[in-house]
This record gives structure tokens, C-alpha cells and sequence, in this order.
């Protein structure tokens, strides 16, 4: 995955490509301590309890949103 910021004109996609890169994180039981998201100039690191929490896009969103504030 090439590192782009996530920034308000295209957050829908990247939100969803990390998303979807989590899951196959995931689904090939590959063990994950922390995965960063840069986020309006920003980096989320999401830790690993973070990680096995995450089961849809709406919960990376959520992560993203209470970041941000």
C-alpha cells in the first residue's frame, strides 16, 4: 500500500483500502503491535487491541472521528 494522507477529499476511499488491509492483516494471522493512519497532518496508531476491534469500516471511522477532535 503506497503511504498516502488521509486528508477530507479522500478519506471515504483510504479509510476503506486500510480498512480492508487490516482484514487481510487479519484473516492471514499476522500479528500486528500497532498500524498508523496519517489523518489531516496527523498519525493515528491504532495498538493491537485497537486492531482486533476494528471488524467493519464503520469502526475505522469511529477510530478516525474521536481521533480528530
Amino acid at each position: 500500500m503506497d503511504n498516502i494522507r488521509v486528508n477530507s477529499a479522500n478519506s471515504k476511499t483510504e479509510i476503506e483500502r486500510a480498512f480492508f488491509l487490516l482484514q487481510e492483516i487479519k484473516e492471514k494471522e499476522i500479528q500486528l503491535h500497532h498500524f498508523g493512519i496519517s489523518y489531516e497532518n496527523r498519525t493515528l496508531q491504532l495498538q493491537k487491541e485497537d486492531i482486533q476491534s476494528i471488524e467493519t469500516i464503520k469502526d475505522m471511522e469511529v477510530f478516525l472521528s474521536e481521533y480528530n477532535r
